[in-house]
């Protein structure tokens, strides 16, 4: 299997639990595994998160997504390894923190609903961002490029 990159950042709200949370994936991972120092971005050009996010635009939450982005930032890494998108998306657990397995770190970390926050119509704060596919990947790390360089 080849290698490949992944993006990973930590979400708006979660800030402050930045390191432990990259330090607890790391541990999750346990092996075979690379990634770029941890970058705190605090001034997210919005057009760059709104380029990020294109996939929701339309929906309720993508206003309320993007504000949370620019009110507060992330912290982005990016994991190399062989077969480390499926790795991270197995341990960062399922888009609902509700829905998340015990061990993963949105079960950990993260208190939020996806029902109720689509039925509010904001963001939903599940800690932690990790490329869905390889193409996903490819695209996204191409986009926070322009950030960290």
């Amino acid at each position: 299997m080849a290698t490949e990159k992944t993006l990973v950042f930590v979400k708006p709200d979660n800030l402050e639990k930045a390191s432990e949370i990259l330090d607890c994936l790391d541990d999750l991972l346990n092996y075979d595994f690379m990634h770029s120092e941890p970058i705190k971005i605090t001034q997210i050009p919005e057009n760059l998160i709104r380029e990020h996010y294109n996939n929701i635009k339309g929906q309720s939450f993508y206003e309320a997504t993007i504000r949370a982005f620019l009110e507060q930032g992330i912290v982005l890494a990016v994991y190399e390894g062989e077969d480390i998108i499926r790795r991270v998306r197995d341990v960062i657990g399922d888009t609902d923190p509700k829905k998340a397995k015990p061990g993963t770190l949105r079960n950990k970390f993260g208190q939020d609903s996806l029902e109720i926050a689509f039925r509010e119509g904001r963001y939903l704060n599940n800690v932690i961002h990790a490329s869905a596919s390889l193409e996903c990947a490819k695209r996204e790390i191409e986009i926070w490029k322009k950030q960290t360089q």
